[in-house]
């Protein structure tokens, strides 16, 4: 009434006298289908219309935008202004295209810093609004517990499978490798060879069951791991959205860490502190190597994908590389810490040697000078 509106995407007073309009900048579609209000379950036409994201805008501008994203609108916007210049040039100009040129030149006055910002407060708004009456409920802690659950299930049976499998191959090779050195003569002439497959089967069967303690223990390590990381990705998710890779990075990370200090401050029996410290490094590196792996698998992707014919391939492709670099690296690297123990202790054991000569020298000496 004033006559003091100004349109939010340009800065400029609007005119009292013509018709306009009330946009919404995030839009109410946006809001509606955000999971985040659903969780939250707040009503998506309160959250539409807060004073930060209901501002004043030409109709011309809030119907281009329509449901659109500011960064899918504005993207498209300057997409298409390029035609003003098209469209002037021509000497007559049909009604039709007469009326896009008006509404290109109208909005082409955007200012689209200040359409970002208008765009950011009014997010933020609304997404605090979401945060704050679903991080506060009931719900969430019942999730938060749900997924936890989940995650450490999934990581206790990752954990747990990968031993039954790493132990089953072990126990197959040395078979495999007890035929190679002993021929077809350890029982396979005199005995039918389903009657010592059956046997040597067996043998591989009792090896996995007497690791049935190390299959518990690696189940109940993956479980707790599991139920920490997803704790920990919630709370950041609290802040930032993470990615699924990230998630990945997050819970190996916290895996190889539990692992690492459960080595140090609960070493098996066998193993003196400086053996479990010489453990645990190779631990917590080959989490670090994990990681980087997955932060590469990203790029590898990207790279794969970026050739037409592979594209169809490129997360199987992708997967296998990392596998395999990952794989190298953490053999060269667990390599490298064992060697380096192993020239240390070489290094001592010299100069001990060393030291022990002096004193039969010294001893000599004295037998002599006397």
């Amino acid at each position: 009434k004033a006559g003091n509106a100004t349109d939010y995407t340009t800065g400029n007073k609007l005119d009292r006298n013509i018709s306009h309009d009330l946009d919404h900048v995030k839009s109410a579609k946006e809001i509606h289908d955000d999971p985040g209000r659903v969780l939250a379950n707040l009503n998506g036409a309160d959250l539409a219309n807060t004073e930060t994201n209901l501002k004043p805008t030409t109709d011309t501008i809030n119907r281009s935008k329509n449901a659109a994203s500011m960064e899918t609108f504005l993207k498209r916007k300057n997409e298409n202004i390029a035609r003003i210049k098209i469209l002037e040039s021509q000497e007559k100009l049909s009604e039709s295209n007469t009326k896009e040129l008006d509404k290109l030149k109208k909005l082409a006055k955007i200012d689209d810093e200040m359409a970002i910002q208008a765009d950011k407060e009014a997010r933020k708004t609304i997404d605090g609004s979401i945060k704050k009456e679903y991080y506060g409920s009931d719900k969430f802690i019942k999730n938060s517990a749900k997924e936890g659950m989940n995650e450490g299930a999934k990581m206790a049976a990752q954990q747990a499978i990968g031993m039954i499998m790493s132990e089953f191959f072990i126990a197959l090779f040395d078979e495999i490798l007890d035929i190679y050195k002993n021929g077809f003569k350890n029982g396979f002439d005199d005995e039918g060879f389903l009657t010592v497959l059956k046997g040597r089967l067996k043998r591989i069967a009792t090896k996995l069951k007497d690791k049935w303690k190390e299959v518990a223990i690696a189940c109940k390590d993956g479980f707790i791991s599991g139920f920490i990381s997803s704790l920990i990705t919630t709370v950041i998710n609290m802040f930032a959205t993470t990615g699924k890779r990230l998630v990945r990075i997050i819970r190996e990370g916290i895996f190889s860490l539990f692992k690492a200090m459960k080595t140090l401050i609960f070493p098996p029996k066998e193993l003196s502190f400086e053996e479990a410290m010489q453990e645990a490094k190779k631990i917590f590196t080959t989490g670090i190597i994990v990681g980087l792996g997955v932060m590469l698998e990203e790029f590898i992707e990207a790279f794969i994908a970026s050739v037409p014919f592979l594209l169809p391939f490129s997360n199987i492709l992708s997967t296998i590389l990392i596998g395999a670099i990952t794989g190298l690296s953490i053999t060269m690297a667990v390599y490298y810490i064992d060697k380096k123990k192993n020239d240390k202790d070489a290094v001592n054991e010299m100069f001990n040697q060393t030291d022990q000569k002096i004193e039969d020298v010294k001893k000599l000496l004295c037998e002599l000078a006397y």
